[in-house]
């Protein structure tokens, strides 16, 4: 009868120990949500990267040359940018030829005609956009040539400028460039007009990276 009544007794207590051990565990899960909840409204959350605005320069370098051109005759300009522009951060953002002229003739207003072209050096890449690389007019209107990259981004999860840098995807320096003009003299009067002055305009639209900025957190 005694040990009986002791594995009965036994039993109760194992009982009562498994509800007091389930009841702590319950506790403890109450708890820690609770904790949680007040991390979340006291801003404390896990580590988030870092967003940064992409501050920029830009900078436009042009020359401008004027050559005389006799009839069918032809001249190509040189312009290029060295390595030091480079070295300093510099990438190109467009490259543009701009050609004008003016009928000189005095006894004759018909214009005569002006072809160019243009070639460039730098790599075009998976950031190039657009490129009209010639034309030709016979009306004294400008012809305008140019190579274009697309905007860069600004906006990056990156804290290092030279990493930066590296996913621009812009033209790169040292780069020349040449644009190759050509004339047809298109006088109605014979001996009137055999030749024009044309003047060639070539800029370089330059861009960099000068400073990362973080965003503002929500």
């Amino acid at each position: 009868m005694f040990s009986e009544h002791y594995r009965f007794q036994g039993k109760d207590k194992e009982k009562g120990n498994a509800i007091f051990i389930l009841s702590v565990i319950i506790l403890i899960a109450i708890n820690s949500s609770i904790t949680l909840a007040n991390y979340d409204d006291l801003g404390v959350t896990a580590a988030q990267d870092t967003d940064y605005s992409i501050i920029f320069e830009t900078q436009t370098v042009s020359t401008s040359t004027t050559i005389t051109l006799n009839d069918g005759g032809s001249d190509t300009i040189i312009e290029s940018l060295d390595a030091n522009w480079s070295e300093s951060g510099w990438m190109v953002q467009s490259i543009s030829v701009l050609v004008t002229y003016d009928e000189t003739s005095g006894l004759d207003n018909d214009c005569d005609t002006v072809t160019a072209s243009m070639s460039s050096s730098t790599r075009r890449g998976d950031g190039f956009e657009s490129e009209v690389l010639d034309g030709a007019v016979s009306d004294c209107s400008d012809i305008q040539l140019n190579m274009v990259w697309k905007q860069p981004m600004t906006n990056t999860s990156s804290s290092s400028i030279e990493e930066v840098i590296s996913q621009m995807k812009l033209g790169s320096i040292p780069v020349t460039v040449d644009a190759d003009i050509s004339l047809n003299v298109d006088s109605t009067i014979p001996t009137n007009d055999d030749n024009e002055q044309i003047e060639i305009a070539i800029s370089f639209e330059l861009v960099k990276v000068s400073a990362l900025e973080p965003t503002a957190q929500m």
